[in-house]
C-alpha cells in the first residue's frame, strides 16, 4: 500500500511515495470469482483503493470476498492504511522542516553511504564463487523433493546472486518470482549476513 507525499506550503510538490509492505492473511479466494469482479469493472481502481479520504467500497468488498478470514485481513488493512497516512503526514512535516529539496539530497547521501558500506563489506570477502545446495521435501502437490542450488558470485566489490540452477516452476503453489521471491530473498540474505559481520557475530 502506498500514497504520494506532498510538500511545500499549499501541499502541491510531490517528493515521493510512503509505502507499507506487508503479507495479507488467509488469501485464498476463487481466482475465476475474482477474474469476474475484475472483468465486471472493477479492474481499473484495483490499485486504487481510496480517493480523496474516501474508500473505494468495490475494491474492498473484492479482497473481503476472497478470503478465509475477512475480520482479521479487513482490520489489518485498516491498520496499513492508517499507518501509511501517518507515515506520509510526518514525512511531509519533515520536509517542510528541512525544505523538500533539502530532503531528497540527504536522502541521496543515506543511499550512497549504503551503497559504500555494502560494496566494502563484499570487497573485503575473497573472490570466489560460493555454491549450495539443498531441497524442499515436496512442492505441496506430491511428494516429489525440490532442489535448491544457489551460488554466490563475489568479484572486488560486486556479489551476485546466481538462482539459474533453481527447479523449474512447479504444479504446486510454491512459485516465487524475480521481485517478489528472488530479488527479496537475496536482499534479505545479504542483510543478515552484514549486519553478522559488522557485529563480528
Amino acid at each position: 500500500m502506498y500514497t504520494p507525499i506532498y510538500a511545500g506550503e499549499r501541499r502541491q510538490s510531490l517528493i515521493g511515495f510512503f509505502a507499507i509492505n506487508v503479507h495479507w492473511i488467509e488469501i485464498g479466494g476463487n481466482p475465476d470469482r475474482i477474474d469476474r469482479h475484475l472483468h465486471g469493472g472493477a479492474a481499473a481502481a484495483l490499485h486504487q483503493a481510496v480517493v480523496e479520504g474516501e474508500p473505494i467500497e468495490e475494491v474492498y468488498r473484492i479482497i473481503e470476498n476472497n478470503t478465509r478470514m475477512p475480520l482479521e485481513l479487513m482490520g489489518d488493512i485498516a491498520a496499513q492504511l492508517a499507518g501509511c497516512l501517518l507515515g506520509r503526514d510526518l514525512t511531509a512535516e519533515l520536509a517542510d522542516k528541512i525544505r523538500h529539496r533539502d530532503l531528497r539530497a540527504r536522502v541521496e547521501l543515506i543511499l550512497d553511504q549504503s551503497e559504500a558500506a555494502a560494496r566494502a563489506f563484499i570487497a573485503a570477502m575473497p573472490d570466489g564463487i560460493y555454491a549450495t545446495e539443498t531441497y524442499l521435501d515436496n512442492d505441496r502437490s506430491g511428494d516429489t523433493p525440490v532442489p535448491i542450488k544457489v551460488k554466490v558470485i563475489v568479484a572486488g566489490d560486486e556479489l551476485t546472486v546466481d538462482y539459474s540452477e533453481l527447479a523449474g516452476q512447479a504444479k504446486g503453489p510454491i512459485n516465487s518470482g524475480y521481485f517478489g521471491g528472488g530479488q527479496t530473498t537475496a536482499r534479505v540474505a545479504f542483510k543478515i549476513f552484514a549486519g553478522r559481520g559488522r557485529d563480528g557475530q
